[in-house]
């Protein structure tokens, strides 16, 4: 069944962690089937998917990289992504 939603918000205020609430609170086939949707509006109605896999170059070696603690402590994960 298809229940209609609707939320009005102001442009200035940040929807991201309503957004990430809204798709924790689906099951795992219901976000499949919104991308599905999505794709075969953009892409049209067809069975396959098409791969792409790209390689890039890391701009340091990993010896160059900082220590995970260093790491975590510079760049702090964000509480609403988990």
């Amino acid at each position: 069944m298809i229940v209609k939603v609707f939320s009005k918000h102001s442009l200035k205020e940040d929807t991201d962690l309503m957004d990430i609430a809204y798709w924790n609170g689906k099951t795992p086939k219901e976000r499949w089937s919104a991308v599905q949707s999505l794709r075969e509006q953009f892409y049209g109605r067809n069975e396959r998917v098409e791969r792409v896999i790209s390689m890039r170059k890391l701009r340091q070696s990993p010896e160059d990289a900082l220590p995970l603690d260093e790491f975590r402590r510079k760049y702090p994960v964000d509480q609403g992504f988990k």
